[in-house]
């Protein structure tokens, strides 16, 4: 579809769909806007708007690129038309009900502290206060999205995790997400990434940080991505060594979560996940002893799976009243 500066319903409504969501996946270094055909379940790739973000910056800075990113896929397609809400993929701490970033201390949006962040987007976007924008964790929509479109299609008791600068997860029952404490065999709130493990928590072997430490830690070499150490696992034994190794032990660390939640799929995402056919043997080979039933799967969505599962938002989700909307 193209681009269109003004358009009629019947231009419209010719698009074949009258059911669309804004989405928004906002990340530590980037935000990426699309207009998603609910329908259809399809992206439309002209409304996509993906911005570099400083996450260090002020607040000016930081909501300024947001707005500009939020605003040109608004533009770029008449979303007056059929605009079902908004959805958007957050990384925490964040207050997904109220929609007030809680981030302090971890080197990304702390000027953003405490600050309401769906009064600021309906405030600038002049959109209808009944307009629903829905927020979730990265790791929930990524789970959403996956089950929706992607690598756990016709799976509805579903782990994913997302493998990038933290370890991401989310729980999925009989096709419905699951929020809130522990229970029905996971960990407290759904987080992985907190769970102790060795020295430290889970968090700090399994992601991007703790796979470059683990190559540091064997050769001396320092590395700044996982994309380097791929590229030198295809002619480098040590590189490959340090991915089985990852690989087992993220089996040893994910079995028994698997064993009492009891999945019928386990979906792997996050930028690690690129790098499956290093440490995805070890991964599933170990998990299918121990847990034969679960199907192992990196994704096929990636970047994707968390703007369709935010699209979901909206449809899923209530947005909770705010008396102060009108006080803004």
């Amino acid at each position: 579809m193209q681009n269109r500066k003004h358009s009629t319903q019947a231009d419209w409504e010719s698009c074949g769909s009258l059911h669309w969501v804004t989405a928004l996946d906002i990340g530590g270094t980037h935000i990426t806007s699309v207009a998603v055909d609910v329908e259809k379940g399809q992206i439309n790739e002209s409304s996509r708007r993906n911005l570099a973000v400083d996450a260090k910056g002020s607040r000016q800075e930081i909501l300024q690129t947001w707005r500009e990113a939020v605003s040109g896929t608004m533009k770029a397609i008449p979303c007056c038309f059929g605009l079902l809400g908004l959805g958007a993929a957050m990384p925490g701490p964040f207050d997904y009900d109220k929609g007030i970033c809680l981030m302090k201390g971890l080197g990304k949006y702390d000027s953003l502290y405490g600050l309401n962040i769906r009064r600021f987007f309906k405030k600038t976007l002049e959109i209808t206060e009944s307009l629903p924008l829905i927020f979730r964790n990265d790791a929930v929509c990524f789970l959403l999205g996956e089950s929706w479109k992607g690598a756990a299609v016709h799976h509805e008791d579903v782990i994913g995790i997302t493998l990038g600068t933290g370890f991401g997860s989310a729980f999925m029952r009989k096709g419905v997400i699951l929020e809130g404490s522990e229970g029905e065999g996971r960990p407290p709130g759904g987080w992985f990434y907190s769970v102790p493990y060795k020295n430290g928590m889970a968090d700090d072997y399994f992601s991007i940080r703790g796979l470059l430490g683990r190559y540091q830690n064997e050769t001396g070499h320092r590395l700044s991505s996982v994309i380097d150490l791929a590229q030198r696992a295809s002619k480098e034994a040590e590189a490959r060594k340090v991915f089985e190794k990852f690989g087992h032990e993220l089996a040893g660390f994910l079995a028994p979560w698997l064993d009492s939640f009891k999945p019928d799929c386990l979906v792997t995402g996050g930028n690690i996940a690129r790098a499956w056919q290093w440490f995805g043997v070890p991964l599933v080979e170990d998990l299918r002893k121990s847990s034969p039933h679960v199907d192992v799967k990196p994704s096929v969505l990636f970047e994707d799976a968390a703007l369709l599962g935010a699209a979901l938002l909206p449809l899923r989700f209530k947005e909770p009243a705010d008396p102060n909307l009108t006080e803004r």
